[in-house]
């Protein structure tokens, strides 16, 4: 039976196990708070949007999406606003977590960064979607 903290910030859920045994399984759901780990570092949510926020062009508001490509992990940053130049994403970026590039070149982490006019109803300044959660729940 596997030991759950409660303070872990892990969001998971009770559902009936596939087996013939009378047990209950956990479903993992999610992260709730804002730090992600991504290739061999932490990335703070709160960090990368107030980075970004400094870039002209910018509202400040971010969306980050966490997969798995092969054996690396994908992080793709939509930065919302107008005339937002990659290159001072990366720049930003690279500023708030110097050890970003490292990762990159060893092939833990690939880095997409995509501009848009909007992001919806989004309502904080960043968000964060991690689909390698939802991609392994089924592997069991």
């Amino acid at each position: 039976m596997p030991l759950i903290r409660y303070r872990s910030g892990d969001r998971a859920r009770w559902v009936r196990c596939g087996c013939w045994l009378p047990l209950n399984a956990i479903q993992f759901m999610g992260r709730a708070d804002d730090m992600i780990v991504a290739g061999d570092m932490n990335l703070f949510g709160r960090v990368m949007a107030e980075a970004i926020a400094g870039i002209s062009g910018s509202t400040g508001r971010i969306l980050l999406e966490v997969d798995k490509v092969d054996l690396a992990d994908r992080l793709k940053i939509r930065v919302e606003g107008k005339d937002v130049r990659e290159d001072a994403v990366r720049q930003a970026l690279f500023a708030a977590y110097p050890e970003l590039g490292v990762n990159i070149r060893n092939g833990n982490l690939l880095l997409a960064i995509d501009r848009t006019e909007s992001l919806g109803n989004q309502i904080k300044d960043f968000r964060i979607i991690d689909r390698r959660i939802a991609s392994s729940a089924g592997k069991e």
